[in-house]
């Protein structure tokens, strides 16, 4: 078998091993995050992005935003916690997302926990839903929809493993920052990637 030679993509997942995912597992659990966001999304939309997992979560997103119209903005933080993440990889993500919205705000505060972090974007930029490409894998205790006092959480990716998420991506020709192409492992997080 032959490596992936998309440059998008890291050199350890072959195509074919991706495809075939995406058909035998991604594809059920891709209609199952339309329907959440469809019948969940309530008012204003933000969706945070950070990083692979949470541009899944934006294309899906956009794709139900298709069928049931509804405004969204994307919101990047170009911290992680406490750390400025690099200019490259901040440009990379706004390019990236720009596929999908020209409703582009860069939140640049630090922060310190995802939640405060989505209550940050509710309050400062009127959402009263984020949604997140949260997977409990790498962020722990989260469900798939979260209520809080400044609105609803969604996570219509939480169920989701690492080779998913590149199947996903893979099978919507997805680009990601060139810091995932060069790491050594597939499920690193951008964070992990751009401090080291």
């Amino acid at each position: 078998m032959e490596p992936n030679s998309n440059p998008n993509y890291p050199k350890f997942y072959k195509k074919t091993y991706l495809n075939a995912i995406y058909l035998v597992k991604v594809r059920e659990k891709e209609e199952k995050a339309k329907k959440l966001i469809k019948e969940h999304i309530e008012g204003e939309v933000g969706v945070a992005v950070s990083g692979k997992d949470s541009l899944v979560a934006l294309s899906i997103t956009a794709s139900v935003a298709e069928e049931k119209p509804f405004k969204f903005a994307a919101v990047i933080s170009s911290h992680f916690i406490d750390q400025k993440l690099p200019k490259n990889i901040i440009e990379e993500l706004i390019s990236i997302v720009k596929r999908f919205t020209d409703h582009v705000i860069l939140h640049d505060e630090k922060w310190n926990a995802h939640a405060n972090l989505f209550r940050l974007f509710a309050t400062k930029y009127g959402f009263s839903t984020i949604v997140s490409g949260l997977r409990r894998v790498e962020n722990g205790p989260h469900m798939a929809i979260e209520r809080y006092n400044w609105g609803l959480l969604l996570n219509p990716i939480i169920h989701w493993n690492a080779t998913e998420v590149w199947a996903y991506l893979n099978n919507y020709d997805i680009p990601v920052p060139r810091v995932y192409r060069d790491a050594m492992f597939p499920w690193t997080r951008l964070q992990d990637l751009a401090f080291r």
